[in-house]
């Protein structure tokens, strides 16, 4: 006499934050920075969401809160007055070359409590593949080589 023995894995993806590690924002352009709340096997609320600007060293700097309850707050910083959010994202306007660094996007909800996510802005432009592009030339005409 066998038994059989049936398993069932079930894959239940838990509450997290979902960001990208990395994005590159072009000068003067606008960048999104994406955060989104992904919903595990228990609902829970979104109560309050902020973005915050990672510092080497001392306090991260806060660059808009999200409350909802209260709304939207965008205390000073510098970045105010070039910052907005779309559901929890953020939005950097006309991108500056001291915008680059690590951005967290902080999501506080009830009854499960806070998730974060960390991306990671770079800045690119015209100016740095000039920079780039003449450096180049210059290693390969010290090298012999023509271009």
């Amino acid at each position: 006499k066998h038994s059989v023995i049936s398993l069932t894995y079930l894959f239940i993806e838990a509450q997290k934050v979902d960001v990208l590690p990395e994005v590159t924002g072009y000068l003067q352009n606008d960048v999104t920075l994406s955060c989104q709340f992904i919903q595990g096997p228990k609902d829970s609320n979104i109560t309050q969401f902020q973005w915050d600007l990672l510092q080497p060293e001392g306090e991260d700097i806060t660059l808009a809160v999200s409350n909802s309850q209260h709304g939207v707050h965008i205390p000073e910083s510098p970045l105010k007055g070039r910052v907005e959010i779309a559901e929890q994202s953020l939005i950097i306007k006309k991108m500056e070359m001291t915008d680059a660094g690590s951005y967290t996007c902080r999501i506080f909800t009830f009854p499960s409590g806070s998730f974060e996510g960390t991306t990671k802005l770079v800045v690119g432009g015209k100016e740095i593949e000039c920079f780039i592009h003449s450096v180049a030339k210059i290693i390969l005409s010290v090298a012999g080589f023509q271009n």
